[in-house]
């Protein structure tokens, strides 16, 4: 008897996960996707490196704050505080006097543990990217995505090097909400 009521409260809480992700990718206009309800961690993201290499800049510097950019997009993506503070330092070792406000922020990346701030600093630096990437590209295309339900339901807007959604504000929760809203090239 306790082992029906387990299954049957087993196959109740599958159903409501199962209707809570269905309404969420609908929420982020995902509904003719197929996309797994729990990624594994290797699926989270990975930076393609032939997309990367695809994509450089009228100078050096830009594409190492692009890089930079990057890897901390990535340890987002994963949930990952200390990959973010680690990418975060090594993007601050990158920037010089002309870059003081995008070394501030990265800065703050570093000194904070908690990855809701973290991810609200990431909005910051992509704001503050924005123009450099567009007027320094050189060669490739970067993707402007965005996430309607970002920061209640302000949205967020993030680069990536693939048109392929893996959301940094959400993470694994909610990987693939989003839709790519430029193309730069």
């Amino acid at each position: 008897m306790k082992y029906n009521m387990f299954k049957n409260r087993k196959q109740s809480n599958y159903a409501i996960l199962a209707g809570l992700t269905l309404l969420v990718m609908t929420a982020c206009g995902e509904e003719k996707k197929k996309a797994p309800m729990a990624p594994d961690a290797s699926a989270v993201t990975e930076i393609k490196e032939d997309a990367t290499a695809m994509v450089s800049f009228n100078d050096d510097a830009t594409g190492k704050i692009f890089h930079g950019y990057m890897a901390i997009k990535t340890a987002l993506t994963k949930t990952d505080v200390e990959g973010t503070q680690t990418a975060a330092k090594k993007l601050t070792e990158n920037l010089d006097e002309n870059e003081m406000e995008l070394k501030g922020v990265a800065q703050e990346m570093v000194k904070t543990k908690d990855i809701g701030k973290q991810r609200e600093l990431f909005a910051t630096l992509t704001s503050k990217v924005e123009q450099l990437f567009k007027d320094q590209l050189a060669q490739g295309t970067i993707y402007k995505q965005f996430c309607p339900m970002a920061f209640n339901n302000t949205g967020g807007c993030w680069f990536s090097e693939v048109s392929e959604i893996r959301n940094p504000y959400y993470g694994d929760m909610m990987l693939t909400c989003g839709a790519v809203k430029e193309t730069i090239q």
